[in-house]
């Protein structure tokens, strides 16, 4: 039987991937008044550049005997990349041509909740729904087949590895608002050009640990730690560039 505390962790990951992205958004749009327009076009803009066209290269470079799957620098360095330039040429584009117009600061932080929020709904709410799911079942003897067979190592994890979804997407929904608003800066602000490819290595960067821990030469939790860390680096950053950008918010 999986514990109360088990199954506790995984209805907080829940939670927290369904519900945080939701709350960032009213509490945003009811403290800034910014448009709702923002985090509609982050969130297609996410879906368009990185469900949709950064998966074109994966199916024509990520081949089981290929050259990147073979080696590791490869593949972290394609995937850290990939990941980077897609997504943050993805905000460049929804700020130039979808948000036009919209210059007050408050709106790259709308984009990067819409942005960052659909990540999470989709990415961290399935994979938290699936721990969930099957150990309901399980603990109500409905569960069968496959996911019957992988249980035991299920048993065996301890809480805070079904914690580390919801924990994780925290994470990731801070960085892409912190993204969001260099790149802002760099489309609307004359002479911060310079945030773009700031943005796309800044990503690259956040993403190295992630690929690292997916070939096996990091814990998952030396990752996550990395991870919080250069996140938190990032929006310290972002954060003062947006305080900066006060009489431009004004001006517009």
């Amino acid at each position: 039987m999986f514990s109360g505390l088990q199954i506790g962790a995984m209805v907080l990951s829940v939670v927290l991937v369904i519900g945080a992205p939701v709350v960032l958004l009213l509490l945003w749009r009811k403290r800034t008044g910014a448009p709702w327009r923002g985090a509609v076009v982050g969130a297609a803009m996410f879906f368009l550049f990185a469900l949709v066209l950064e998966q074109i290269p994966h199916l024509l470079l990520l081949r089981p005997d290929g050259f990147i799957m073979s080696h590791t620098w490869a593949y972290v360095l394609y995937g850290i990349l990939a990941a980077g330039i897609f997504e943050e040429t993805g905000r460049l584009a929804g700020f130039r041509f979808l948000l036009k117009g919209r210059d007050g600061r408050e709106t790259g932080v709308m984009y990067g909740i819409g942005h960052g929020g659909l990540e999470s709904l989709l990415l961290g709410g399935v994979a938290a729904v699936m721990n969930l799911v099957p150990a309901l079942q399980y603990n109500a003897g409905t569960l069968t087949g496959d996911a019957l067979a992988a249980t035991p190592a299920a048993l065996a994890a301890p809480a805070s590895y079904f914690l580390v979804v919801g924990v994780e997407r925290l994470v990731a929904i801070c960085l892409h608002i912190a993204l969001s608003v260099l790149v802002f800066q760099a489309v609307k602000r004359p002479g911060k050009r310079w945030l773009y490819p700031a943005a796309i290595l800044l990503h690259a960067g956040m993403d190295v640990f992630a690929a690292l821990y997916q070939r096996g030469v990091i814990t998952l939790w030396t990752s996550e730690a990395c991870m919080a860390v250069f996140a938190a680096l990032v929006c310290l950053w972002a954060l003062r560039l947006y305080r900066a950008d006060v009489p431009a918010a004004e001006a517009a």
